[in-house]
């Protein structure tokens, strides 16, 4: 069984393309998450219902103004077919709406995460390790949400970095795009 209608390994491939780019953006956008998304796990426990319930918002407040910014970007392109630096600004548009597209998946992928943070499961039930003077207790619940916290916090961190990074190509493509037209009205 195929599931060509939603198969989204073409933006997946596309996005690390782009990431490959400079060995840095490994670093910055997977390195980074990570470590920062087991660190905020670990910080929000105890505040994790607030927590979530805010980066969820946030999550289903941008991914309406993700499809938003793709139609956008597309009208514009379709309104700017020919201009002078084509070269320049085509590159540009096309990561940018790589970006956009793989952002709306990911986006998804978290708020479903989110659900599953919600789980209440194993609140009570305690996995201990006893080793000579060394004992360790941690409820299942606790080693779940941990888990699965640095994948969610650490998606949300790489998700605020990718949105950094299309701001920052929207601004060059406009920047350039408004210094073309004023251009021609300094002429007159």
């Amino acid at each position: 069984m195929k599931f060509t209608f939603i198969d989204i390994r073409d933006i997946f491939r596309q996005q690390h393309e782009i990431m490959k780019a400079e060995s840095s953006n490994r670093i910055l956008f997977y390195i980074v998450p990570v470590v920062l998304g087991a660190l905020f796990s670990i910080i929000f426990y105890k505040d994790s219902e607030k927590v979530l319930n805010i980066l969820t918002l946030f999550l289903s407040i941008f991914i309406p103004i993700f499809m938003s910014l793709l139609a956008t970007l597309i009208s514009f392109v379709m309104n700017k077919i020919k201009t002078r630096h084509n070269k320049e600004r085509v590159p540009l548009i096309k990561e940018t709406f790589y970006n956009i597209c793989y952002l709306i998946p990911i986006s998804l992928f978290l708020l479903l995460l989110s659900l599953f943070m919600q789980l209440t499961y194993g609140q009570s039930t305690y996995l201990n390790w006893n080793y000579e003077y060394w004992n360790f207790s941690v409820s299942y619940h606790r080693l779940i949400y941990t888990l699965l916290g640095i994948v969610f916090y650490g998606g949300i961190i790489h998700t605020i970095l990718n949105i950094l990074m299309i701001t920052k190509r929207i601004f060059k493509l406009f920047d350039k795009e408004i210094d073309l037209l004023t251009e021609g009205l300094e002429d007159t």
